[in-house]
């Protein structure tokens, strides 16, 4: 069975907008830059994984040598439906949508997913407030409309209900674990402290105090 994994990225000068108060614009750049590298390796690292496509309209995608879907600058669940329809036109069985911003990301939980993938055909990963969606699983990749969002878990549950597709919910703690809020980074300043691309929060937390 074929699955992709695609993945949206913001233009990294417009990512991260929320952590503004504890970064400048170049170290968010940064950051999210490390993320998505962390995330890719991850992925490459997944057994049952056949390609991994960018959807985005950031000018450096193409230096990550992933192919690239164009996400028209607009609305993630357009970019995501585009990709969609592009991987079943390309007889992809399933897609596997997984936010750019995962820095923790395990092969072994990605590939938790896919297995879950196995038995119903509508996978959802939370967010670890058990609010937002960090990773959704659709067999085929047009089974249903993406719902990213305020509440996207229970949207996206309600959409499989709805469609009458059967739907798996994984809490799954190194892909719940997103970079959002300056919590989330405080914490990831932690946990990546012996990660030498990272230690520049650490000093930006040090910086604070």
């Amino acid at each position: 069975m074929t699955t992709w994994a695609v993945v949206p990225v913001k233009r990294f000068a417009d990512s991260k907008c929320r952590l503004a108060g504890v970064l400048d614009p170049a170290a968010r750049r940064r950051l999210s830059l490390l993320m998505l590298r962390d995330l890719l390796g991850a992925l490459a690292a997944t057994p049952g994984l056949d390609r991994v496509v960018l959807a985005t309209s950031e000018p450096s995608a193409a230096g990550f040598g992933c192919p690239v879907i164009d996400d028209g600058g607009g609305d993630l669940n357009a970019a995501i439906a585009r990709a969609a329809a592009a991987l079943e036109a390309a007889e992809v069985a399933r897609m596997l949508v997984i936010a750019a911003d995962i820095p923790l990301a395990a092969p072994a939980e990605v590939a938790r997913v896919l297995a879950a993938g196995e038995e119903a055909p509508v996978v959802i990963v939370p967010d670890a407030r058990g609010l937002g969606t960090n990773a959704l699983l659709l067999s085929p990749p047009c089974a249903m409309a993406p719902c990213f969002g305020t509440d996207s878990r229970a949207h996206h549950a309600a959409a499989a209900s709805n469609r009458g597709l059967a739907s798996r919910e994984l809490r799954l703690p190194s892909l719940g674990f997103d970079v959002d809020e300056p919590e989330d980074l405080a914490r990831l300043a932690r946990v990546a402290a012996d990660r030498p691309a990272y230690r520049f929060l650490a000093r930006t937390f040090e910086a604070a105090e």
